[in-house]
């Protein structure tokens, strides 16, 4: 019978061991799972924060790209209009030409009146040129 007794006695101190490993291993249980939705929390919060920063890249490259093509437009625009400008430089210098030629021809009373002209024409290539070199010095700074 005292055998029986120091087995209870043996058992009991075993169920109550177990018992306190239980209790401990609930503890131990209950704070990994605060850990685990502790980091699911801070895990959605990077990826949301990716995402935000995903769609901020996405809109910087579509303004960068928005921005290089109205320069890219721009210069082709700047060029066309240097071409038309050389294009009449070179009409007027050779109305110029053409004017000094029939300058030379003509009577003192048209002489005046041709002279007038071709100065005028002459204004006209300097203003336009004025206007080539500015489109020149523009061209350069969007460059």
């Amino acid at each position: 019978m005292k055998e029986l007794e120091e087995q209870l006695a043996t058992l009991k101190t075993e169920m109550d061991s177990l018992y306190n490993l239980k209790k401990g291993l609930e503890v131990q249980i209950e704070n990994k799972a605060a850990k685990a939705k502790q980091l699911q929390e801070k895990k959605s919060q990077l990826l949301s924060w990716v995402s935000e920063l995903e769609l901020m890249s996405k809109e910087k490259g579509d303004e960068i790209s928005t921005i290089q093509k109205k320069m890219k437009d721009n210069e082709m625009n700047f060029t066309s209009r240097i071409e038309d400008l050389m294009t009449q430089v070179k009409i007027l210098q050779l109305e110029t030409v053409s004017l000094h030629s029939q300058n030379g021809k003509l009577k003192a009373g048209k002489q005046k009146e041709a002279s007038a002209q071709a100065k005028g024409f002459k204004n006209q290539i300097n203003v336009l040129q004025k206007e080539l070199e500015s489109l020149h010095s523009e061209k350069s700074h969007l460059k």
